[in-house]
Formats: C-alpha cells, structure tokens, sequence
C-alpha cells in the first residue's frame, strides 16, 4: 500500500515525529523479540514500516467487512480474531489503528503525524490506552448515587 501510493521513503526515513514515534515503538519490539520479525534477514526498519503498512491495510478492509456483514455489524467493536495472521505486530497494531481510523473518519480528518503518534502510544501502552478509552465512556455515563438507584428502584416498585 505505502510503496504504490509513494509513501515508503517516508516512514523509511521519517522526519516527523509521530511518525519516528512509531516506526522506533516497533523496532524496539523487533529489538527485544527478533522471532516477532516479518523478515529476520531484513533490518528492522524494513519490518518497522511492513507492520505499519499492513496493520493499516488490515485495518481499513475491516471497515469493507463490517459494511458487508463479514465480521459484525459495529464499527465500534468488530468481531475480529486475527487482524493479520502471521505477522505478530502488524496484527498487534491493527486494531490500534482500526479505533484510531474510525475516530478521524468521524472527524473527516486526514491521517497526519498527530496519527501516527497516537497509535505509536497506543501500541506501546495498549492498557494506559484502554484504560483512557475506558475513563471517557465512564465520563460519559450518567452518574448515580447508590441511594438514588435505590430510591429509583422503590419507586418502579411502588414502595
């Protein structure tokens, strides 16, 4: 996907810092488990920006998926079991990447370097990052004391 659209020289050689972000999260994983490698004769940069590649194409095809009821209907929680299979981290980012693709196609907003941070965060904290996404969508419930819920609770039984 990148090398067709002209993109591989600039997550090979990144100048920006989401970007840089991303590319050194991977080969850090790269460095500490070398089996994870797509290609162990290849440098780790080459693996680095394989995985980016193909987690975004895995991605973006699960979009087509979920339009054609191949794995569920809700963008928001695809049933997915393998994202890619024979590629630990590309299969590892994807949905990383999914979640992040779906907020900047609500947005209608570019992928840009700010992207490619967030996801490079995100791969390297994936709890930090649940536990973010956890707090928003408790931020959003509506809050209830425990002796409202049994006030609201006598009263649906007429007591």
């Amino acid at each position: 996907m990148f090398k067709q659209a002209g993109l591989e020289e600039a997550f090979m050689n990144p100048k920006s810092e989401g970007t840089k972000k991303l590319v050194q999260a991977l080969e850090k994983t790269f460095e500490k488990d070398p089996s994870t490698l797509l290609a162990a004769q290849a440098p780790a940069r080459w693996n680095a920006v394989r995985a980016i590649d193909e987690a975004i194409a895995a991605a973006t095809c699960t979009f087509v998926d979920i339009k054609h009821g191949n794995c569920g209907k809700d963008p928001k929680n695809p049933e997915v079991k393998e994202w890619y299979n024979g590629f630990k981290a590309a299969n590892d980012l994807a949905p990383h990447a999914f979640k992040l693709i779906n907020e900047y196609m609500k947005q209608n907003k570019k992928l840009d370097d700010a992207f490619f941070g967030k996801l490079a965060d995100a791969y390297s904290h994936p709890r930090t990052h649940e536990l973010s996404l956890q707090q928003k969508l408790m931020r959003n419930m509506p809050q209830h004391s425990e002796k409202n819920a049994v006030f609201q609770a006598k009263k649906q039984h007429g007591r």
